[in-house]
């Protein structure tokens, strides 16, 4: 998987990684209406998307690092 990662471009690597954290407690603030879904099971499913969130933005600055150092 983190392969996978490393091959998305700086960009879109950034931006995904940046929706995923700023939109993921929006998505289940609204999910919460529609569903009753327990508070312990969004905490999990929130820290996910927020982690691999981190890990995206991670690997756009890793990128813009390395290409600057040339």
């Amino acid at each position: 998987m983190l392969n996978k990662i490393k091959q998305l471009p700086e960009k879109t690597s950034f931006i995904m990684g940046l929706s995923l954290i700023l939109l993921s407690g929006i998505l289940f603030f609204i999910l919460s209406f529609a569903f009753t879904i327990s508070s312990w099971i969004v905490l999990l499913m929130e820290s996910v998307m927020i982690g691999v969130g981190f890990i995206l933005i991670i690997n756009a600055s890793m990128q813009r690092h390395a290409r600057n150092d040339r």
